[in-house]
């Protein structure tokens, strides 16, 4: 999940051929021009994506622009150029406001360092727990 407080940009042309959960960290996808994938530690972040994918199949029986969900191969939409938001897209317990975070597995942040820096905890939480914490994005 990531709630927008202070929003960047946002990216609506690229696409995704996988599942995502809305606020994980994303890179280009180096089989498929235009189209992103989960990043990992290390990997080069472009930005958080601001929407579920699902699969195409899933019927939710709601209108795809009420619960704000892309389908797998749809656009898009990647939060980008700095801003400020919520989300409970990280692992660990992040203890000291001004933490930097870094890409981990599975497209949530991690206070262990690995690449750049995508994002400075501004506020305290611990993800064992549910917590949301907030954040001010460095992609």
């Amino acid at each position: 999940m990531i709630k927008e407080v202070l929003a960047g940009k946002i990216n609506p042309y690229l696409a995704s051929d996988v599942e995502l959960k809305q606020g994980q960290l994303v890179k280009l996808d180096p089989a498929n021009v235009g189209k992103v994938i989960a990043a990992g530690a290390g990997d080069a972040v472009v930005g958080f994506v601001a929407q579920d994918v699902i699969a195409a199949n899933v019927d939710n029986y709601k209108l795809d622009s009420v619960t704000h969900q892309a389908r797998v191969g749809d656009k898009v939409g990647v939060y980008f150029g700095g801003g400020v938001f919520l989300t409970d897209m990280f692992v660990g317990n992040i203890t000291v406001p001004g933490t930097k975070l870094y890409a981990g597995a599975g497209g949530k942040m991690t206070a262990t360092a690995s690449g750049n820096a995508v994002a400075e905890a501004e506020t305290v939480g611990n993800a064992a727990n549910g917590d949301e914490i907030r954040i001010k994005a460095l992609v």
